[in-house]
């Protein structure tokens, strides 16, 4: 049985930042799809299990919305969860939380 949620935290380091020292955009994107991967994992599905069938993800759209984008050193948990299967569309939520476990992100990807 898969979790309800899989969830990974993350630390800002100054040379993922850019010039005000918040985490650059595209290092988020990339812990998205981090976290994205450990979902998949936890629900038996991760890149070396498609790999026997020569099957892999492909990414049709994504979109996130950031109210406050992490800071140098700062830690965060991005949690993501499945919405089920349509066809060949697989749904996927993400949340992304500070220290205090206010929500900084969230976001959907199909």
């Amino acid at each position: 049985m898969s979790p309800e949620y899989s969830e990974v935290e993350f630390y800002a380091k100054g040379t993922e930042c850019s010039v005000n020292y918040k985490l650059s955009p595209q290092v988020f994107m990339g812990d998205l799809q981090e976290t994205a991967d450990t979902g998949a994992k936890d629900c038996g599905f991760d890149r070396f299990v498609l790999d026997k069938y020569n099957i892999c993800w492909i990414l049709l759209r994504m979109k996130v919305h950031i109210d406050d984008m992490p800071r140098w050193r700062d830690s965060f948990k991005i949690r993501t969860w499945s919405c089920g299967l349509e066809k060949l569309f697989f749904d996927r939520e993400y949340e992304a939380y500070n220290t205090n476990g206010d929500v900084i992100s969230y976001g959907s990807s199909l």
